[in-house]
């Protein structure tokens, strides 16, 4: 079974020679002026732990909190070595979202499941940007 040891949104991930990744722009929440123009581009970074070494399948879903799927994104990581402090094959997994178009203020979420099994979900909670007022 794996396991989910980290989920964030961000602006932008760079992954440094040293193997390193640098996360710009962390956030928790989209505040959207117009509903019918999609998101700027953004990242998803997960770091997860795998039992086992090999290939393994990942599926992202956008959802409300109430299930209605928004998008769903599919794909597999190789995993090699285990870390010495937990015993697991750990895998950094950066997905790049773009074009996503957000029906409507609400929590939603991205849950994430590895191998066919639900590991975890990250909140989001988006709103309206309110008017701005002409004088």
């Amino acid at each position: 079974m794996a396991k989910l040891f980290l989920a964030t949104l961000c602006d932008d991930v760079r992954e440094e020679k040293s193997g390193k990744f640098s996360l710009m722009g962390i956030f928790d929440r989209f505040i959207v002026a117009d509903f019918r123009a999609p998101l700027p581009s953004f990242w998803l970074f997960v770091q997860i732990g795998f039992d086992a070494e090999g290939s393994h399948s990942l599926t992202v879903e956008f959802r409300r909190t109430e299930g209605e799927v928004v998008v769903k994104a599919e794909t597999t990581h190789q995993v090699i070595g285990k870390n010495a402090v937990t015993g697991l094959c750990h895998a950094n997994v950066n997905l790049r979202l773009q074009n996503l178009t957000i029906p409507g203020p609400g929590a939603y979420e991205f849950a994430i499941h590895s191998d066919g099994q639900h590991i975890g979900s990250l909140p989001v909670e988006v709103t309206q940007q309110p008017p701005r007022l002409v004088q």
